[in-house]
């Protein structure tokens, strides 16, 4: 399900709801044949502060393909756009222009000679923008995209499944769903869905997608717990006790590598979900921050695992929705100066101590063994930021010098604010 909701919304936020399926055999390590699941709810920030101007929506499609899909993704984005109050929707005269080209959508079916079974795959991209309409200036960017396949049992080989009384989590629940099947190897007792049906699941997932850029969202997503021998650890997911599954996946000896990937992803899964509960900024970062690196950890091991990927993926968007929180508070906490000539070096300039807000400075912070959860805070509370991060070689000169897309991201951003009080 996803909703926009009001501006006053905790960055992060959790509810968990169990989706349990029937308890099948054990097999090898991995999700297993019938999955156990928890619900995560979390409320992001947009990435740009439109609030209080006047928008307009404009949507495209390349030349040459249907124009029914442009006008179904126009009429999803409106309503989450604009529900919660906060822009005013203007297509005569705006202030800002969300524009959107579709620039693919395909399907196909396909019967598996193995099992008979279905196999549906889709893929829709959309390139989407927002620009000041007086100035033409691109105000934030980003091609977007949602990729389904899902199989589908034939008639005679669908079996009986049970899954827990209002746990479908409303329509990202369901997306989220036969997501986390990919590469399950395990076949869906429904039915295909119609083209119709196809075609508006892939429509929902981009709007929802873009709508999340622009106005402060709140999904609930169904997060896989590892099976196998790591189930009795899931149980504890199952009744909420993070801590407790944490600390029993931690002090578990490590399993040989392909499946102590698992482990190290139900690891990321508890520290997710202690962050979403957390509310202290700082230590909300560090479990987030902690998270991150573990689906890394598992990914590393089972690079063709999808959960792992979208795990990443999803941690990665959390990680950034923290990092515009973080900058877009230091407008109210710290005055903007003018940079008297900062230094452009993200090595070691500067000479001396470092006293001075620059490149040099983040980078000797992070030699040091500062984590990017505390780097995020001193770049986002910096009295007088002198970042150098406008070229692509200031860019190329800070990763370089080992600084994270994390750091970077949150320098550009304070940067940008900066700017616009000039």
């Amino acid at each position: 399900m996803a909703s926009s909701v009001g501006r006053r919304s905790i960055p992060l936020a959790i509810v968990v709801v169990v989706s349990l399926v029937a308890p099948g055999p054990a097999r090898a390590q991995g999700f297993g044949v019938f999955k156990k699941n928890v619900m995560l709810a979390r409320s992001l920030p947009p990435v740009i502060d439109l609030s209080g101007t006047r928008v307009g929506v404009n949507v495209t499609g390349v030349p040459g393909r249907p124009q029914t899909v442009t006008q179904l993704l126009r009429a999803k984005l409106i309503p989450l756009i604009f529900s919660n109050g906060t822009l005013v929707e203007s297509q005569a005269s705006p202030d800002r222009v969300v524009e959107v080209t579709i620039t693919d959508l395909r399907s196909t079916t396909r019967i598996d000679p193995a099992d008979r079974s279905t196999v549906v795959t889709a893929n829709i991209q959309a390139a989407y923008r927002t620009i000041n309409n007086q100035t033409k200036r691109t105000l934030d960017a980003k091609n977007v995209d949602f990729e389904y396949e899902q199989r589908f049992a034939a008639a005679q080989q669908q079996t009986q499944t049970a899954t827990t009384k209002g746990s479908d989590g409303g329509f990202l629940g369901k997306l989220n769903k036969l997501s986390n099947s990919l590469g399950s190897g395990a076949a869906s007792t429904e039915q295909p869905p119609t083209a119709e049906k196809l075609t508006m699941m892939m429509v929902d997932a981009i709007a929802v997608q873009i709508a999340q850029r622009i106005v402060l969202m709140k999904e609930t997503i169904e997060v896989p717990l590892p099976r196998g021998k790591l189930d009795k650890a899931s149980d504890l997911a199952v009744n909420g006790r993070w801590g407790a599954m944490l600390e029993q996946l931690e002090q578990t000896s490590p399993l040989p590598a392909a499946d102590d990937a698992y482990r190290i992803y139900g690891i990321g899964v508890a520290n997710e979900a202690l962050a979403y509960l957390e509310r202290d900024a700082a230590k909300q970062r560090d479990l987030v921050a902690n998270a991150s690196l573990n689906y890394k950890n598992a990914l590393q091991v089972r690079r063709d695992e999808k959960t792992f990927q979208k795990a990443e993926a999803r941690i990665a968007q959390s990680l950034n929705a923290l990092t515009v929180v973080a900058a877009q508070q230091s407008q109210s906490r710290a005055p903007a100066v003018q940079p008297a000539g900062g230094a452009r070096s993200a090595g070691g300039e500067g000479g001396g101590k470092a006293t001075r807000w620059n490149n040099a400075a983040v980078v000797e912070l992070a030699k040091g063994g500062f984590k990017d959860s505390e780097l995020v805070e001193m770049i986002a509370t910096a009295p007088t930021p002198e970042f150098e991060v406008s070229t692509p070689a200031d860019l190329l000169e800070l990763r370089r010098a080992g600084l994270s897309d994390v750091v970077i991201r949150v320098m550009r951003i304070r940067m940008q604010s900066v700017r616009k009080d000039r």
